[in-house]
Order: structure tokens, then sequence, then C-alpha cells
């Protein structure tokens, strides 16, 4: 419950210090209209005033001076205009509650979405994306509807309050009761109000799994298809729904039952002291009406009391969660990401950069041990070595992704700091593995970054990335639609829309990190041919395990289980033998010939350490 309580004092205290108070109102009017049935039953029955009758009458002497004696028409009339207006007064708390559970909702998305845009990069390597999924659709939701069971309940509990101190101004004894009745009843439910909130947490946690493994299914449904592997998808499927059926059956039924239990409960209750009142209270017949009409609309309130009670019991969980995952995103946040006025002066100039003695781990697990290493200017660099050699993780140290160890990166000879971070984020075009498509149109996904890119610079990057055919082929251009994930495109068709974007408007530094790994070798020579083009106008930096894409490199650095072991170009490396000529050895699965028609020496190769012994 606290956590809701901090919600609603984050996203409109004052609203539902407004809300409360119309609830106040409105149950003050109906319980005002049900209190003045008393007298005019009086009049009608009797023909006089009850003691209640008479207070009234003292304490509306200003409307007795102008209508006389209270009678039985104006009464009548007077609760009538009371009626009129207590439903006035509930539309517009109906009204207020749609509004604050709308800014809720809304409010809690747009948060927890913004808390995980600003966490660091490795806070995303730690979760399951289920638990973020789950949690930004169907838990928000289910946090809905912990506040409307909330704002229920308020609203049930006042009115009921209410309606309680008015059958205590007609009968004390008789009110006793009821509230005697009342108190058994919440006995009696709440073991099942206990019972809603473990299913609320067991639901949550299930949801995580059903969200993540559902992606999961969605996404690769290609090679279930493939390998005809439909079956044993289907029965993991199935298994995570049957584990779901039972809390999700109960936390329908749970609530449906308290309100059973309430009515039956009630309603056996009431004919005792209906035999109570009169047998023994010995109740005016007016007074037992009114108690009647008060336990009539009483008991609607008590079973939705119980049963927004059991339901918020069984959603609370969900608000738990969300504010759980943005606690832990608020906690991993970037912060003080400056947007440097000196960077971003440099926009559109080529970045020089330099890596001095990087080191990062993960855990007790070194990734990079000391590595230096410098990228010019304008030039095309390219980082090759085997898997799990270190090289996407050097080039998330560029971007600032993840924390370093010890260490120092400078880009155009200044420190990367966090002051600048931001300017030189949005200085970088980069295309990685998995190409970003959203779903939308071609135009949509190349312009992603750029605020208001003109149509020369669209259509030059459409070129550069050797869309240009393939989109001229489009019956609507690059007007056309991309389908869900790029579910339209090919591999290479969404590789290359990626390069586009990474090559559109004025960037310092192009990052490739198995960009063409998807292209078939034409477009692929297409596509370098035109990153070639473009040095001197842009520092490139290229990540690949096809070595042959790096023939056309002007500085190449071999990494080896987290340390540079050699660099040079294309020529140097592939004679110099070591771990660079053990790669293209293995790529082509031949020895390498040199110019002479030799075998290449294992030695002579420019090493790190300035030896001629191989570094692999």
């Amino acid at each position: 419950m606290d956590d809701l309580i901090q919600d609603i004092r984050e996203y409109f205290p004052r609203r539902m210090v407004v809300l409360v108070a119309v609830s106040t109102v409105t149950g003050t009017l109906e319980g005002l209209s049900l209190f003045l049935l008393y007298p005019f039953l009086s009049l009608l029955i009797d023909g006089r005033l009850p003691e209640g009758g008479r207070l009234l009458a003292s304490l509306v002497g200003s409307w007795r001076g102008v209508v006389g004696e209270p009678t039985v028409t104006s009464l009548g009339l007077l609760i009538l205009g009371i009626t009129v207006l207590q439903y006035g007064t509930r539309i517009f708390q109906n009204w207020l509650s749609a509004l604050l559970l709308g800014t809720y909702v809304s409010g809690l998305r747009k948060s927890l979405f913004s808390a995980l845009l600003l966490a660091r990069w490795f806070f995303f390597v730690g979760i399951r994306s289920g638990e973020l999924v789950n949690a930004l659709t169907l838990e928000t939701s289910r946090s809905l509807y912990a506040l409307q069971m909330f704002v229920q309940l308020i609203s049930s509990a006042l009115n009921a309050a209410i309606f309680i101190a008015i059958a205590a101004v007609i009968s004390l004894a008789g009110t006793l009761s009821l509230l005697g009745m009342a108190l058994v009843i919440g006995v009696i439910c709440l073991r099942y109000i206990r019972r809603g909130n473990s299913v609320g947490h067991a639901l949550t946690s299930l949801n995580e799994l059903f969200s993540g493994w559902t992606s999961d299914i969605l996404s690769n449904m290609k090679f279930f298809k493939a390998t005809g592997s439909e079956g044993i998808a289907l029965d993991r499927y199935d298994g995570i729904i049957e584990e779901m059926r039972l809390p999700f059956v109960w936390s329908y039924f749970s609530p449906q039952l308290v309100r059973s239990i309430v009515e039956f409960v009630a309603v056996m209750m009431f004919l005792c002291f209906l035999v109570f009142g009169i047998q023994i209270l010995h109740l005016e017949m007016a007074a037992m009406l009114v108690i009647i009409g008060i336990f009539v609309r009483l008991l609607p309130r008590l079973a939705v009391s119980l049963e927004s009670v059991q339901s918020l019991a069984v959603y609370l969980p969900s608000v738990m969660a969300v504010r759980s995952l943005r606690r832990r995103a608020g906690e991993a946040a970037e912060r003080e990401l400056g947007s440097d006025p000196a960077e971003n002066a440099r926009r559109g100039t080529p970045a020089s950069i330099e890596v001095r003695d990087l080191s990062v781990s993960y855990g007790e697990r070194a990734v990079l041990r000391g590595v230096s290493l410098e990228i010019p200017a304008g030039g095309l660099t390219t980082i090759v070595g085997a898997s799990g050699a270190g090289k996407t993780t050097l080039i998330d140290s560029l971007l600032g992704l993840i924390e370093v160890d010890s260490g120092e990166i400078r880009i155009d000879g200044q420190p990367l700091g966090r002051e600048r971070l931001g300017a030189w984020r949005r200085s970088v075009g980069y295309q990685g593995q998995d190409t970003m498509i959203l779903d939308g149109s071609l135009r949509d996904n190349i312009v992603w970054a750029e605020a208001s890119p003109t149509e020369e610079q669209i259509a030059e990057a459409i070129r550069k990335a050797g869309l240009d055919g393939f989109i001229a082929s489009l019956p609507e251009g690059h007007a056309s639609p991309t389908g869900e994930r790029g579910c339209k495109l090919s591999g290479g068709q969404r590789q290359r829309i990626g390069l586009a974007r990474a090559m559109l408007s004025h960037k310092r530094l192009l990052i490739l990190d198995e960009a063409t790994s998807a292209l078939d070798a034409a477009t692929e020579r297409e596509v370098m041919d035109n990153i070639r083009r473009l040095r001197g106008e842009i520092t490139i930096v290229m990540i690949t395990h096809r070595l042959a894409t790096a023939q056309q490199a002007d500085l190449i650095y071999v990494l080896e289980d987290g340390r540079v072991v050699q660099r040079g170009r294309w020529e140097e490396l592939v004679e110099s033998g070591g771990a660079f000529h053990e790669l293209w050895r293995q790529q082509m699965g031949f020895g390498v010939q040199t110019e002479s028609g030799g075998v290449p020496p294992e030695s002579g190769a420019r090493h790190e350490d300035g030896s001629g012994r191989s570094a692999a």
C-alpha cells in the first residue's frame, strides 16, 4: 500500500484531495436525503415530526422561515432537490476518477520508460526482457486497477461512514447491531484477502516469465518453422499457461466470492436485526423503514468495499513491481551527461581517438587488459579478432556505454568525461550486428536520429548505403512500410537501412560493428566502396570477422584475449605471421601466399611487444 500512496503523492496529490472532498459531499448529500426520509415518513404515517425531525427543523431555521413548518410536500421537494444535486456531484466524481486513472497510467508508463532510457547500458545486460515488457504493458495496467480499487474503496468507505453516522442519530442500538454485522463479515473475508495478496505476487512473477517467453517465441518463429520444432515450443508455452491458470482463475473469482459471502451473511443477519429491532428495541415504523433503507444502500457499499480490498490485495504487487523496476533503473541512471558546446561545434569534423591503457572487466572476468591504440581522424580503422576477444566491449567503451576499470579515452586530445558524453554520442553514427528496425516507413527508420535532415542528405545516405536501387523498385519509394521488426525486409536490406541511418547528417565518427555480415558479396563491395569514399569526411571504425573487408583499411588492430597483439596495414599483417595470419589462414582454409609465392614466415610480425615472436 505504501507504494501506491507514494504514486498518488507523486502524480496527483491535490486532485486526490479534491476527489476525496467530492466523494464526501456526494455521500453526505445521499445520507442527508436518507435522513430526511425519517421526518418525511413520520409525517406521512403518523402526521407528526419525530425527535430527529424536530432536530432537523431547528438546524434549518432559515429554510423554515421561508416555507414554514416542514410538511410532506416541502420535505419531498427538499429530498428531490438534494437528490438532483447528489447525482450531479456523483457525475463530477466519476469524471474526476476517470481523469485520475488516465493521468496515473500515462504518468506511470512515461516515468518508467524514461527511467529505463536513462539507465546505463549494463543495467539491461543483467535483466530479463520479459520483466521489462511485462512492467511496461501488463503491470502498469494492473497498477491502474489497483488505483481504481483504492479510489472505489475510499468512496465506499466514506459513504458507509456517513450512513452509519445518520443511522446512529436515528437509533444508536440499531446502528451498533449493523456495525456488529459488518465486523463479522470482515472477519470471515479476511483469509480470502490475504490469499489474494499472495496470488497477486505469483501472477506478477508468472507474467514476467510469460512476457519474456512470448517475445522469444515470436522473434524466433522462423526457426521453429524451419526446424519443425513447433511442438516443443507449444509444449513450453502450454506449460507456462497452465501454471498461470489457477492463480488467474483465483484472482478473478475471489472478489466475486467475497461479494457473495458479504451479501449472504448480511441478508441472514439483517433478518435477525428486523426481529431484534421490532420485538426488543421497539423501534418506530418510520425509524425501521429508514434504517432498512440505509441498510439497502449500505449493503452494496459494504460488499464493494470488501471486494475492493480483495482486488487491491491482488493488484498491489503490480504497483510494487513497477516502482521497484523504476527505482533500480533510477539507481543505474547515467547522470550528468553534458552537452559540451565545443563538441557540438565540431560536428562534421572527423574525430581523432586515443585509448590509453584501458581495462574493463565484467565481475571477476577481465575483458580488456591494458588496451592502448590510436584511431586517426578521417581514417578507416578496422578491429579484428576471434569471438570473445573484446572487440564489442572496446566499442562500448568508446561510446561510454560501460564503466571502465582503469585507463583513459581521449577525443581530439581531450578526455571523454561525462560532461561531454551526451554531445559525443549524438555525433556518432552506429550500425551494430542487429539492425534496429521500427514498424514504420523506410524513411522513418533512416531519419530516426536526426531532427530535420534535408532530402538531399537523405538521398545521399541512401546512395552510400546501396539502397537506391532497392527503394527505386518499390511503388511507394522510401515511404514503403518495413513491417514489425523489419519483417518485410531481407537481412541485407535491414543492414543497408542501418548503414544509411548511420551515415546520415554530419557525424564525426562512424562505427560499423559487423555491419556488412548479412550482405551478399556484390552489395558488400559496393557498400565498402562507398564507406572508403568517406575517408577524410568522417572517422570510421569497423569491427569485422570477415578479414577480406579489412583489406583497404588504413590501420588494422588485432585483439586477442582482451589485448592488442598486432597492428598495421593489411599487407604487413598477412606477411608477418602471428595472430592475424592465423585468423586469415583459418578463414581461407589454406596457407597464405606472399607475393613471392611462398608461405609467409612465422616471424617478423610487428607485435605490441616489438619482438618477432608470434603473439597468438
